[in-house]
């Protein structure tokens, strides 16, 4: 492998592990934090709603870190097709919409959004035309 291979490697390595940390200190030290206050079932709806919000945005970082990892490996092993590349974007944008969904309970509509990018992306790459 060659010395850009490997930095790339060590690059994805570090994501992983940078993903990885953000969640786990994150619900340790900020999500549990904030539901620990009080008992969850006595908050008002849009405690609740906010607390489920900031826990499904806090782990969309380790989703796009996780998917710059695999972009970083993949980059490792040879050059990337346009292809190779917005299938990973469509990819992570929609695992990103599915956990938005299911995190945050549907009340932060950021998940639409990342359903039409991956759509979008998706359709884009398969539709190319040769000019």
């Amino acid at each position: 492998m060659s010395i850009e291979g490997l930095l790339f490697l060590l690059a994805a390595l570090l994501c992983c592990g940078g993903g990885l940390a953000h969640s786990i200190f994150g619900e340790l030290y900020v999500i549990k934090r904030l539901s620990a206050s009080s008992d969850l079932s006595t908050f008002s709806d849009p405690t609740k709603t906010a607390i489920y919000m900031v826990r499904g945005i806090w782990h969309l970082l380790t989703i796009g870190l996780w998917a710059i990892a695999i972009l970083l490996f993949l980059m490792a092993q040879a050059p990337l097709s346009t292809a190779t590349v917005a299938f990973l974007l469509a990819a992570t944008f929609l695992v990103s919409s599915i956990f938005v969904v299911v995190a945050a309970r549907s009340y932060h509509l950021a998940w639409i959004g990342f359903l039409v990018i991956a759509i979008l992306t998706s359709v884009g790459v398969s539709i190319r035309i040769p000019m």
